[in-house]
């Protein structure tokens, strides 16, 4: 019984954690970027939603860098808690509506 359990974790694990094998999603999402530093990926679904607040996400051809304007943790995390309520408000990304303002 514990092998089939082990084989069918593996197996899940492997599905979940696929981002960076061949085949993934990972081709189609740009870096996100923040002083030179990554943060994150961003699926174009949600790059799509971020090309409207070009103050604050500066698109390069494989990239999103956070604004050299946002030059402090205040103020980065001002302007992104605006596009986000922004983004919320206009029911742009799904994974928003069951944002609780945690």
């Amino acid at each position: 019984m514990s092998d089939i359990w082990s084989l069918g974790i593996q197996r899940l694990l492997s599905r979940v954690n696929s981002f960076y094998r061949s085949g993934s999603s990972k081709s189609k999402c740009k870096l996100l970027l923040c002083n030179a530093q990554q943060i994150g990926w961003i699926r174009e679904d949600t790059a799509n939603q971020l090309r409207q607040y070009p103050n604050v996400f500066i698109e390069q051809s494989d990239r999103f860098i956070l604004s050299d304007h946002l030059n402090t943790y205040e103020n980065r995390s001002e302007a992104i808690a605006k596009v986000l309520n922004d983004m919320r408000a206009k029911d742009s990304l799904k994974t928003l509506r069951g944002w609780r303002d945690e």
